[in-house]
């Protein structure tokens, strides 16, 4: 592995390096992770209790990056190995952290009732006063478990709270989560401002994870309100960042997105071809939730095309999935 950091760093210390990547993880993704694997091989070789907590912290600042850019399975092992080097009892926050990780893993694979139980437990170690940001962070992931739930009304609540605690790239964060809210409980007027103020707060914030996100809900919202060129500009800019930041997860949410606006115009076969690719993305990632709707959409598509072997055929897909998933 390549090493740019350890010639620019005057020592080389994994408390430093894990500060740095850790403390920049919203703004530059490429520096975050290249801090964080340099401190991983620093420390990996000494077997000092300092050094594990540094791995630690290293371990989780790759498993927080490598869940937001979708590669789940990278970020579940990661994440198990964290638990290896940071116990609850000296580590709470970090743990905290690690366990809001967990918990998109598991809703992103299905598995509402294992997601649940991994923000549960963050929850036990969490403290605003002591780490705000793992505080949202299940917040947040809690509320997104909630609407996948069908329990809306909790996840208004717990999104409202994390409102009024969040600032700067939290609060980036926070308000695309409750624009999504918003377009589910039918307010899309409400949630497009919500997207143009997360969208502002990402930009205040160089908050580069959260922008193509931001991108993405926001065209949904024009998309619902028949703004269909304002949506399709924002589908192209969300998914200009998502690439080049390989964001995995971002590409399959624009291209949801982007497909209700063709079919919204009745371009069904543009409509279809985005399903189709985001329906690769989400199978190539073990992102079942999206898969499943995926196949649900593909199937309507199929039917307005008249395809209805094809559309069958889909919804079998959307029907073995919902049978995997676990509330």
């Amino acid at each position: 592995m390549n090493r740019p950091l350890a010639a620019t760093s005057p020592s080389c210390d994994p408390a430093l390096l894990n500060g740095i990547g850790w403390s920049v993880r919203w703004q530059d993704r490429a520096r975050s992770v290249e801090f964080a694997e340099t401190a991983v091989e620093v420390s990996k070789d000494d077997t000092s209790s300092r050094a594990r907590a540094q791995l630690g912290r290293a371990l989780l600042t790759l498993a927080w990056q490598a869940k937001w850019r979708g590669d789940f399975s990278h970020s579940m092992t990661l994440a198990l190995d964290v638990e290896r080097y940071l116990g609850e009892a000296q580590f709470p926050d970090e743990r905290a952290h690690t366990y809001s990780v967990l918990g998109v893993l598991h809703y992103s694979r299905g598995r509402l009732d294992l997601a649940t139980n991994a923000v549960d437990r963050g929850a036990l170690l969490a403290d605003e006063a002591r780490d705000i940001s793992a505080y949202v962070d299940l917040l947040t992931t809690r509320a997104t478990i909630m609407r996948y739930k069908g329990d809306g009304g909790r996840a208004g609540l717990l999104l409202g709270r994390a409102e009024e605690v969040s600032a700067r790239e939290d609060a980036a964060r926070v308000q695309q989560n409750v624009a999504r809210w918003l377009i589910e409980d039918g307010a899309a007027e409400q949630a497009a401002e919500r997207a143009e103020q997360s969208l502002a707060l990402a930009k205040e914030h160089r908050c580069r994870v959260i922008e193509p996100y931001s991108y993405e809900v926001l065209g949904a919202c024009q998309t619902i309100l028949g703004d269909l060129d304002g949506a399709e500009k924002s589908f192209a800019t969300a998914l200009q960042i998502a690439n080049e930041d390989q964001d995995v997860r971002a590409q399959c949410q624009i291209l949801r997105a982007h497909s209700a606006m063709e079919r919204k115009r009745g371009n069904v076969d543009a409509a279809l071809e985005l399903c189709r690719k985001g329906a690769e993305k989400a199978c190539s990632l073990g992102y079942t939730l999206w898969r499943q709707r995926f196949a649900r959409e593909c199937a309507e598509l199929f039917e307005a095309r008249g395809d209805l072997k094809a559309a069958l055929e889909e919804h079998k897909v959307a029907w073995a999935l919902v049978d995997k998933l676990r509330s």
